[in-house]
């Protein structure tokens, strides 16, 4: 059996450095990955900003400001999937999301079903909105806070 010397404090000081880098590493793939939050966020916040416009102003104007802001969203959107391009999330992270999107989507078609039908009085839409845009953000901000530490 061959025995090795104790590690030195040169040593450990070497080894702690390395961890400290791999965790940095870790960290900034984390933050620039497609599943850091900020697409959630993104899209929550545009909908709890646009959706009290159909009470606020002519339902035709508030259709063009939700559409224009979706298609900015989308644009954004296909930028941070292509600047994390390098980075591929695991598949734990890709489940997340998937669950996230999946389940506000099928959500937010109940709500909206329901606010067409049975809840839509004046100023619905400032109740509906926070409602439709909460998922979205607590969970992009949950991924964004877990991206950060």
């Amino acid at each position: 059996m061959i025995e090795a010397d104790p590690p030195t404090a040169a040593d450990r000081r070497r080894a702690a450095e390395a961890l400290r880098e791999a965790r940095r590493a870790e960290a900034a793939v984390r933050r620039h990955s497609v599943n850091s939050g900020v697409i959630p966020l993104l899209w929550g916040l545009l909908i709890l900003v646009t959706l009290p416009l159909f009470d606020l102003v002519p339902p035709l104007a508030a259709g063009i400001v939700l559409a224009a802001g979706s298609v900015l969203a989308s644009l954004a959107t296909m930028w941070l999937a292509r600047r994390s391009g390098a980075v591929r999330p695991s598949r734990r992270a890709v489940a997340e999301y998937t669950r996230l999107i999946g389940g506000w989507g099928v959500y937010y078609a109940v709500l909206i079903l329901a606010w067409g039908i049975w809840l839509h009085f004046p100023r619905s839409a400032l109740l509906v909105a926070p409602l439709a845009a909460a998922p979205l953000i607590v969970g992009g901000t949950v991924m964004w806070l877990r991206g950060r530490s």
